[in-house]
């Protein structure tokens, strides 16, 4: 799946491997299975760190496609 850029880059052999800070835009966004789970709101324990998914997904997912309805625009909303 490229929700990217309309020409993406080749993907490099066994990108899955690399540590996520060494991966491209393209290369990220072909991880994504559609599991909709990155749109769930999340809580973080400021003492532990610990981050606990919750039930409520962001406005924006589509619970049809579990997609989000504006993808392309979701980092600047």
């Amino acid at each position: 799946m490229n929700h990217g850029s309309s020409h993406p880059a080749p993907l490099r052999a066994r990108f899955w491997e690399l540590a996520l800070d060494r991966l491209t835009r393209d290369e990220w966004e072909a991880l994504c299975d559609g599991c909709g789970k990155c749109c769930l709101n999340k809580l973080e324990d400021e003492e532990t760190g610990e981050i606990v998914f919750t039930r409520v997904a962001c406005r924006l997912l589509d619970d049809e496609t579990c997609r989000c309805a504006q993808y392309d625009i979701r980092l600047h909303i």
